[in-house]
Formats: structure tokens, sequence, C-alpha cells
């Protein structure tokens, strides 16, 4: 007859025929069906069905979820909840008669790494982002593709007059009657921050513009809006001002619910550091040259 797996108190796990008799324990167990699997069955996480979301992220790196160890890193960056839950309906479809506990555990991991292979960029994005330098011009780049993502019109490194003095524009991007003037600070380390100096001297470029190139009747009626863009974060003082300003900064995880981090998750364009990396190599001494020998590097 088919046998049925239950769980004993030292957590070994006991087989039982269907009349009711003990057959034995087993720490592999067997399965008697998808509903067992679910919902009784315990392996290798140490009391944690492997058919649970928190079972699969333990699979892939042998972490008990339990341990002062905490989390695994893999579940951190997303795989705990919206791929864990996919990976989890995915077995128990795939569940058959007999299926031990440790063929769920391997099948658990081949899933994960294939799907993490999908979103290892995501993984590795703040290092990815770090990885555009040293000049600042992928990060141009790559931000004028998250703006065109988003269906704005994008146009980079643009020279426009001011009231006073030209001035450089790094992203200028329009959807219907916005506007973003756009200007973008790339860190190649973590440890360095835009300061308050920051806004205050783009504000000051921004109300330049706006009494020049922005004063044109083609821009009339167009709500127009200074943007600031940087890949590592802003001081409170900074933040401070370019609020009062009436300013947008944008940084790795400012502001909530759309940070740079939110934004690239929501476009799908993760960077993609290696090929930043042959970029790099390529460079000649003169920074402009690589605006026409470099492809993107970036991709969903």
């Amino acid at each position: 007859g088919s046998k049925i797996a239950s769980v004993n108190d030292d957590g070994s796990v006991a087989t039982m025929d269907t009349n009711g008799a003990t057959a034995g324990t087993q720490t592999d167990t067997v399965l008697s069906g998808a509903g067992q699997a679910a919902g009784s069955v315990v392996g290798e996480t140490g009391g944690v069905p492997p058919t649970s979301a928190v079972g699969v992220c333990a699979a892939a790196s042998g972490v008990d979820p339990g341990s002062p160890d905490g989390t695994p890193e893999i579940c951190r960056a997303g795989a705990g909840q919206h791929q864990a839950e996919t990976i989890t309906r995915a077995i128990e479809a795939q569940l058959r008669e007999g299926m031990t506990t440790g063929e769920i555990y391997r099948m658990a991991k081949r899933m994960l790494r294939k799907e993490a292979r999908h979103t290892a960029a995501r993984y590795s994005l703040k290092r990815a982002l770090l990885d555009f330098g040293p000049s600042g011009f992928p990060f141009e780049q790559y931000i004028a593709q998250l703006l065109k993502a988003d269906g704005y019109s994008v146009e980079h490194g643009l020279l426009r007059q001011g009231h006073c003095i030209l001035h450089e524009i790094d992203v200028l991007a329009q959807m219907d009657s916005h506007v973003v003037v756009g200007e973008c600070k790339f860190h190649n380390r973590q440890n360095l921050v835009c300061d308050v100096k920051v806004p205050l001297y783009i504000h000051s470029r921004f109300r330049d513009l706006k009494a020049g190139f922005l004063s044109a009747p083609t821009w009339n009626g167009h709500n127009i809006e200074s943007w600031i863009f940087t890949n590592t974060r802003f001081t409170d003082d900074a933040s401070q001002y370019g609020e009062c300003a009436g300013m947008h900064l944008v940084s790795w995880n400012w502001p909530p619910n759309g940070s740079l981090r939110d934004w690239v998750d929501r476009s799908g364009l993760h960077p993609r550091a290696r090929n930043c990396r042959r970029r790099r190599a390529v460079r000649s001494a003169q920074s402009g040259a690589c605006r026409s020998i470099c492809h993107p590097c970036w991709g969903r």
C-alpha cells in the first residue's frame, strides 16, 4: 500500500502504511501525494516544507532559514518573495508519487539557478552602476534610456545658452507638456556623495537656462522641472535644499517608491557590469572618444 509521511518531535520523519502500521523513520521523506508534499513533508531545511518560499531559498544556499546567519543573500535580493513563490508553484505542479525531498531540493536548486541568471544584474545592481565609471558619460546615457523607457523623448549632452552663459544639459526629456532638465552626478565609489553644493550650483544654472534657452515661445505652457540623478546618495543638507527649491533629487534609495533602484527594477534595464569593464578597456585618453565606440551596457 501507499505510505504517508509525518513528523516526529525529534525532527525525523516517520512513514506509515495506509492501514495505520508504522513502517519506520527516515530523513529523506517519500511523498504519497502533492498534499503531503506541501503540507507535512520536512527535509533539509530543519522543519520547513521544501515547497515553501523559505524552503526554496534555503535549498539554493544551504543556509537554514532559522539560523543566526539570517536570510540567504539571493532571498534578500528578491527571490524570497516573488521568485521563490513562482518556483514553489512550479515544483508543486511537478510533484509525483514516490518523489523524495532530496529530489524536490535538487529541482528547487535548478529552478532557482535558472531564475537567478535572468535577475543576476538586479542582485548586483549597485555594483554594476559603480562600474559605469570612471567617466560619467555612460551614466548619462543610462538615465536617458530609463527616461525613454518611461515614455519620454530624450536628448542628452546638449549645449544651450542661458541668460548669462552657455550651459551643458546632461539630459533634456519631454513627455507632452512635462519637461525634465536633468543633471547626472556619477560616483564610482559608494562613499562619494552629493553635498549641498551640488543642488545649489545646478539650481543656479537652471534659473539661468529658464531666463535664456527655456524662455523661448516653444516652451510656453510647459511644466519645466530641474532634476538631479546620482547613483549614490545626497547629504541631508542637499536633500533639504532641493526640496525647498522645488527640485527633484533621485538617488540610489531616494525618493521612496521612486528611487534609482526602484526605477531600474520597473524598467527592466539592468546594467551589465562586465560590458562596462570592456568599455573602460577601450577608452582613449580623451573622454569624448567613448561616445562613438561604446555600445550601451544595459539591457533587459
